[in-house]
C-alpha cells in the first residue's frame, strides 16, 4: 500500500511541477505579447509612419507633383470608338 502511495505521491507532485512550469511560460507569453501589442500600436502612429518615411528619403509631395485622371469605363470607349467609325465612313 506504501508503495502505491509514494507512486501516486510522485505523479502528482510531477504533474504540480508541470502545472507550475507551464503557468510560468504562460505569464512570460502574456508578457511579450504584451510587447508586442504596443510595438505595433507604436508602429501604425502616424509619428513612426512619418519619421520612417523621412528616413529613407520620402518627402511631402508638392502640388506640381499632384495628378488627376479621368478613368472612362470601357463600355464607353467601344461605343464611342463605334460612333466615330460610323461618322468617318459616312460620306
Amino acid at each position: 500500500m506504501s508503495m502505491m502511495t509514494l507512486v501516486q505521491t510522485s505523479v502528482v507532485a510531477t504533474k504540480g511541477y508541470a502545472i507550475v512550469a507551464l503557468e510560468q511560460q504562460r505569464t512570460e507569453l502574456m508578457r511579450e505579447r504584451g510587447q508586442l501589442q504596443l510595438r505595433y500600436a507604436e508602429a501604425q502612429s502616424l509619428d513612426t509612419i512619418r519619421e520612417r518615411a523621412r528616413a529613407i528619403g520620402m518627402r511631402p509631395r508638392t502640388r506640381d507633383q499632384i495628378r488627376y485622371v479621368t478613368v472612362i469605363p470601357i463600355r464607353e470607349l467601344m461605343i464611342q470608338a463605334l460612333v466615330d467609325a460610323q461618322q468617318e465612313a459616312s460620306p
